[in-house]
């Protein structure tokens, strides 16, 4: 529950990216929980990191050009 709420409030338009935001959320919403502030803040930025890896895996996926044409995907059914 606290992951749409914290990813609606970096969605407003008050920040570059939604940084600083999220991770205010992130305390903010993370300390009922127990969840200490360094630790929440540490969660955040962690997740953060995380999204922003994947995107650039995906964009030097994209960036390569490959492209995955319906005849080289093997199929599951072995009839086909």
């Amino acid at each position: 529950m606290v992951v749409p709420l914290i990813a609606t409030v970096a969605a407003l338009p008050i920040s570059i990216g939604g940084l600083g935001v999220r991770e205010w959320a992130g305390v903010l919403l993370l300390a009922p929980f127990g969840i200490a502030e360094p630790e929440a803040l540490s969660i955040e930025i962690m997740a953060y990191l995380i999204g922003v890896a994947t995107s650039l895996v995906g964009g030097l996926i994209f960036l390569s050009g490959r492209e995955v044409r319906p005849s080289e995907v093997e199929s599951i059914d072995p009839e086909v």
